[in-house]
């Protein structure tokens, strides 16, 4: 079995907890401390220390600061009363794993297979640290909803380091969010430059295809996707569905929307639920139609289209 390669860094994740050493007054029992085994998929222990994030969606809840890896064993020291806590694992060359983990937990490293992608850009790690700042300013800005300064940001991120991937690809999206697709798609073509393996640049491609209404872009561009294996990007399979529908192959259309759902159990692309509405309607199929509109409004409500979800039901009550 060739040697797991050395650990990466990541600032991925929304929130991160910084690995410092716990002051003297977090010491005693207010933690403890649980164990969890990490393996590669043989099942043979991980030996390289990998890189741990802690996620911090809730000050009281938080794993402390300290962590430990050795002999195949991770060591965190959580607050007492906690069950455990959200984290990710990251080592080069193998799939990113994120989960809760408890006291016992056994978490199961997975190669990336050849020629599959990734939805961590590799390239975006050696990004110096003014880069990531900026980089993080536009993330601030893009989750305010201020799409101009997150621009900004994401543009000064990119002087300091062109190569910064997820900077091109969020540059993209706070470009789209203003109306500029085709600028936007210019910008995610150059995160797919910049990182060839990184998968999010190029399912993005497809939903900019999909606003443009080029059907053609958006299937060849989901299909790349798919090929890339996108398994934390469940809305591939939603383009690619979409295109082969505006295409005219019905048939084939239900096919890969059932599909996509199906592979979407966390209904993380509620969009496919109205996609198989409108396939039904063109097949002549009212009921299983209506059906489709009432699931994607019970899952989203408030969702994008849960406007056009409501006026098909309205127009298939008055049909019938």
């Amino acid at each position: 079995m060739p040697a797991p390669l050395l650990g990466i860094a990541l600032v991925m994740v929304s929130v991160l907890l910084a690995f410092a050493e716990p002051d003297s007054q977090d010491s005693g029992d207010a933690y403890l401390e649980i164990t969890a085994k990490v393996v590669l998929e043989d099942g043979s222990p991980l030996v390289s220390s990998p890189m741990v994030l802690l996620h911090q969606p809730g000050f009281e809840s938080q794993c402390a600061g300290q962590q430990l890896f050795g002999g195949g064993t991770l060591v965190l020291r959580v607050p007492r009363g906690n069950a455990g806590c959200d984290l990710s694992i990251l080592l080069t060359g193998y799939r990113k794993f994120t989960g809760y983990v408890r006291d016992g937990s056994l978490i199961t490293l997975r190669r990336i297979g050849p020629g599959e992608g990734s939805s961590v850009s590799i390239v975006s790690l050696n990004a110096p640290a003014n880069a990531r700042k900026e980089y993080e300013s536009g993330e601030s800005a893009a989750a305010k909803e201020k799409w101009l300064k997150a621009e900004e940001h994401f543009k000064a991120s990119l002087s300091l380091y062109p190569q910064y991937a997820i900077a091109w690809s969020e540059l993209g999206q706070a470009l789209q969010k203003q109306g500029c697709v085709d600028e936007a798609k210019e910008a995610f073509q150059k995160a797919r430059q910049a990182d060839p393996a990184y998968i999010k640049p190029v399912v993005q491609l497809a939903a900019a295809s999909s606003v443009q209404q080029r059907w053609d872009d958006e299937m060849n561009f989901s299909e790349e996707a798919l090929a890339m294996h996108p398994v934390e990007f469940p809305a591939a399979y939603f383009y690619h569905a979409e295109a082969t529908f505006h295409l005219g192959k019905l048939e084939e259309a239900q096919r890969l929307t059932r599909e996509a759902i199906e592979l979407d159990p966390g209904g993380s692309c509620p969009e496919s639920l109205v996609l198989l509405g409108k396939i039904f309607e063109r097949q002549g199929n009212p009921s299983e139609a209506s059906m489709a509109y009432h699931r994607y409004l019970k899952l989203a409500p408030r969702g994008s289209l849960a406007k056009e979800a409501k006026e098909s039901l309205a127009h298939l009550k008055h049909a019938n």
